[in-house]
């Protein structure tokens, strides 16, 4: 199998001061990652986990330009600024899009996209519902289920409550 070959790009090591092949630490001599928790060096994808752990919802917000971030980034997709600290969700929002995925020999399932009410925007289901019942303006709150070890964010319709 043909290996490809690495080749510097001119621009990224002028701006970066590293390569493909080697890293830069410049500026960062233990390789610390903007945005971990400085305390603990969590990652934020660690942080959020431990929010859903908890029964809530985590998201970010800018201290540059006060836009909600979701998902946990260590700099704003907005300014580019690192000054990110940490919220709890509501948890309510409204169905901005919906689809129902079927499947050959199983009941077919939805997926959603939810405007919450703090500026974000995120992907998940709507429980408790026949998949073709789910309608864009539904308003819905967050219930956090189980998969085997791991926390999952889900919605259900705002009137059964979490």
């Amino acid at each position: 199998m043909h290996q490809p070959t690495l080749v510097p790009h001119p621009i990224y090591e002028q701006q970066t001061g590293a390569s493909p092949q080697r890293p830069s630490r410049r500026g960062n001599p233990r390789g610390i990652i903007r945005g971990m928790n400085k305390e603990t060096g969590e990652p934020p994808a660690g942080v959020y986990r431990r929010y859903l752990e908890s029964g809530s919802l985590g998201f970010q917000r800018c201290g540059g330009c006060g836009a909600a971030v979701f998902y946990p980034r260590v700099v704003c997709p907005v300014c580019g600024a690192a000054d990110l600290t940490w919220e709890t969700s509501s948890g309510r929002g409204t169905v901005y899009a919906t689809t129902a995925v079927h499947r050959r020999d199983a009941e077919p399932y939805n997926v959603v996209l939810v405007d919450l009410v703090e500026g974000f925007r995120m992907m998940s289901r709507v429980e408790g519902v026949p998949a073709n019942e789910v309608e864009v303006g539904m308003r819905v709150s967050l219930r956090v289920d189980r998969e085997g070890e791991d926390p999952v964010p889900v919605f259900v319709p705002e009137d059964e409550g979490p």
